[in-house]
């Protein structure tokens, strides 16, 4: 199983990167791929010194060609160990892990906000979504590794997160409650939104407002109208709701907890492109605009 996130250009470089970083679930590494195929992908050994298993989450900071990768202590006995964040940066040659921030259990997911930190304004956050026996967003400051906040009130197992560059928020796939929260990371706060059952990925197009999120539990997408998180001191901002349910189709056997379905959207056609790794497909969906 890979989980892929692509970083197009570093902002002040010269040229575009070009490359997609791989976290690489079975081998318990991560990969940077050279999208034009001009050189062989490499290998990061995030897991050889702290022991770790089963990266899943990965996003890149588009200013700094930084990635972050999530994974999970290896059990030692019965005892259950906290998880990674790993920072792995993708423009040194070789790439190479920088450093590294122990969160909460069963790290799944992770999203940046480049610029947000209130307390330290050069920094930003990551995101890291937790599907621990207690659950949480984890925020980690992309310059100290120290966590700076952290959501656990009302947060099921939450299995996806993205950043909303316009509202300047966190969307979480609250997964067992059947929403999308929507976190502040200036005050981490949150506001919970109704969507499908279990929805266990997401992704938002700020340029038509359309929030997709894919339900494991009832093998649908639901797509949203979404402007701004709700907010009594903004009446004039319709509240964010269901305007349409995709059913997905085909036969699903997997565990919807984690999975089994990842989606995205295409900014410019609107298009979103679903992986649906029960029926060995991918999927692409207009979008309503």
């Amino acid at each position: 199983m890979m989980f892929v996130a692509r970083i197009r250009q570093m902002i002040g470089a010269a040229m575009a990167l070009g490359l997609a970083v791989v976290a690489n679930n079975g081998s318990n590494n991560a990969s940077v791929v050279d999208e034009t195929g001009v050189n062989v992908p490499q290998t990061v050994a995030i897991c050889a010194t702290i022991g770790c298993t089963g990266p899943t989450g990965v996003a890149v900071d588009q200013d700094t060609a930084i990635a972050f990768i999530t994974d999970t202590n290896a059990k030692s006995g019965n005892i259950t160990t906290p998880g990674n964040l790993s920072f792995v940066d993708i423009a040194a040659a070789p790439p190479s892990v920088t450093n590294t921030a122990t969160i909460d259990q069963n790290p799944v997911a992770v999203a940046i906000d480049p610029v947000l930190n209130p307390i330290n304004p050069a920094d930003g956050y990551a995101a890291v979504a937790t599907a621990s026996q207690t659950s949480s967003l984890e925020f980690i400051d992309t310059v100290s590794a120290t966590t700076a906040g952290r959501v656990s009130s009302g947060i099921e197992d939450p299995s996806g997160i993205v950043f909303d560059p316009v509202n300047q928020v966190f969307l979480v796939a609250n997964s067992l409650e059947n929403e999308v929260v929507i976190v502040d990371p200036a005050t981490f706060v949150d506001v919970a939104v109704r969507t499908g059952i279990d929805p266990t990925s997401l992704d938002y197009n700020f340029q038509t407002s359309t929030l997709v999120t894919s339900n494991g539990g009832s093998h649908t997408l639901s797509v949203l109208d979404y402007l701004c998180p709700p907010t009594p001191n903004l009446p004039t901002c319709p509240a964010p709701q269901v305007r349409d349910v995709i059913g997905i189709g085909g036969t699903q056997n997997t565990s919807p907890v984690l999975g089994p379905n990842a989606v995205a959207i295409d900014l410019k056609l609107n298009l979103a492109v679903l992986v649906d790794q029960d029926n060995n497909r991918v999927l692409l969906v207009p979008l309503p605009h």
